[in-house]
C-alpha cells in the first residue's frame, strides 16, 4: 500500500466554473500576492471545494493574460516612454513621474528600477529610440 499524500481528484478543465472564478483569482493572485500553490490550496477550502491543479492554473491565468512580472520587452518599451516623456531632471524624477501597471496594478519604483537595471532597458532603449 502507498503512503504519503492521499490522493485527491481534480476536476477536468471543463468541468471548472473558470468565468465564475477569475475575480476571485485575479483578486488573490495580483493584489493579495498568493502564489499558484496558496490560490490551490484556497480554492480547496472554499465552501464548495474545488480541486485543481497548479498546472491548470496556470494554464487559465496565461489564458487570462494574468501576471505579476513584466518581460524583458515591456522594460525595453517603459524606458522608451520615459526617454521620450517631457519630463525634465533626472531618471529617477521621469520614472517618479509614470505610473506604471501591469494587469491593473501599479508598478512600485523599485521593482521598477530594479527591472529596467537588469534587462540593461536603457541602453537598449537608446539604440531604438
Amino acid at each position: 500500500m502507498q503512503q504519503g499524500r492521499p490522493r485527491t481528484q481534480h476536476q477536468s478543465r471543463d468541468t471548472i466554473p473558470w468565468d465564475n472564478l477569475k475575480e476571485t483569482i485575479e483578486n488573490l493572485y495580483l493584489r493579495r500576492e498568493f502564489t499558484n500553490k496558496m490560490i490551490v490550496e484556497y480554492l480547496l477550502n472554499m465552501e464548495n471545494g474545488l480541486s485543481i491543479t497548479q498546472n491548470q492554473l496556470e494554464y487559465q491565468l496565461k489564458k487570462w493574460k494574468i501576471r505579476k512580472n513584466m518581460k524583458k520587452e515591456d522594460y525595453i518599451y517603459t524606458q522608451i516612454a520615459i526617454n521620450k516623456s517631457d519630463h525634465g531632471g533626472s531618471a529617477a524624477a521621469r520614472r517618479a513621474a509614470h505610473k506604471v501597471y501591469l494587469s491593473g496594478v501599479p508598478q512600485s519604483d523599485r521593482k521598477l528600477r530594479k527591472g529596467l537595471w537588469r534587462h540593461k532597458a536603457q541602453e537598449a532603449a537608446k539604440n531604438t529610440g
